[in-house]
């Protein structure tokens, strides 16, 4: 399992905002700057089959606009239909107002005629791509549906939290996890992101997991050795073969 970091900060830093590939095929959010960094980072838009985006702030599907554009731009008609975009309650018609507002598509055009969308609001199923079974959490980023996604290959199970604060179902996230993406914001939890106090307990309470901090404001971004926490950014690949951790090729210590 190999995962690159196209972004993972929060929206008002000078890096890029979320987005992460799981091999090449498949992204994890879509915020800002995602067009222009996938191919920096090799990942080819025309090869993405699958887009899983967390909840509906900018920060993680602004650039889905530009990647409709591109799909519809570059692919022949008969490809139209390959790619399939997950997201919360309500996703269609958030992606089909934002379309209109920016007149992406003809006048009165349905959108799924260009990609396919999967609402997930029953979080008791479970996904079947390329490989993955994907399970969904409920998380809950203030009043908004935040969806947790673990992505299992049948050795090991790949969470990505999205943007979150500290709810029991975070608990059963957490817990399915051998390794994640988990939201370390600021220094403390509010009720709409978690933060370093909720984050850190996680990683002491489960030596038996790997955590990577994303989300994180400068602040802890940057004092990352000093609080003890794993953090990515863009570019990063963290590579899972053999029972080994590694991030661009060093071997990573679960916990720090």
């Amino acid at each position: 399992m190999e995962v690159t970091v196209i972004g993972s900060s929060i929206s008002w830093t000078d890096r890029p905002a979320s987005c992460y590939a799981l091999g090449k095929d498949i992204l994890i959010d879509c915020g800002e700057g995602t067009s222009k960094y996938l191919e920096k980072n090799g990942i080819d838009f025309l090869k993405v089959k699958h887009i899983f985006i967390t909840h509906i702030h900018s920060d993680h599907c602004v650039s889905l606009l530009q990647f409709l554009c591109q799909h519809i731009q570059y692919n022949p008609a008969e490809k139209y239909k390959t790619l399939t975009i997950y997201g919360p309650k309500n996703f269609k018609k958030f992606l089909t107002d934002m379309a209109s507002l920016f007149k992406v598509l003809f006048e009165n055009d349905d959108i799924e005629k260009y990609i396919n969308i999967v609402e997930i609001d029953d979080f008791s199923k479970t996904i079947e791509i390329d490989g993955y079974t994907v399970t969904m959490h409920e998380l809950k980023h203030g009043r908004l549906v935040d969806i947790g996604y673990v992505f299992n290959d049948g050795k090991t199970k790949f969470g990505f939290s999205g943007d979150c604060t500290y709810t029991p179902n975070l608990d059963n996230f957490v817990n399915e996890c051998d390794v994640m993406f988990l939201e370390c914001c600021g220094e403390s939890t509010t009720e709409n992101h978690l933060g370093y106090d909720w984050y850190s307990k996680f990683q002491n309470e489960n030596l038996d997991k790997t955590f990577f901090a994303i989300h994180c404001i400068n602040k802890v971004f940057f004092n990352a050795e000093e609080l003890k926490i794993n953090v990515v950014d863009t570019g990063d690949r963290i590579v899972i073969e053999n029972n080994k951790i590694t991030k661009n090729g060093k071997n990573i210590i679960k916990n720090i």
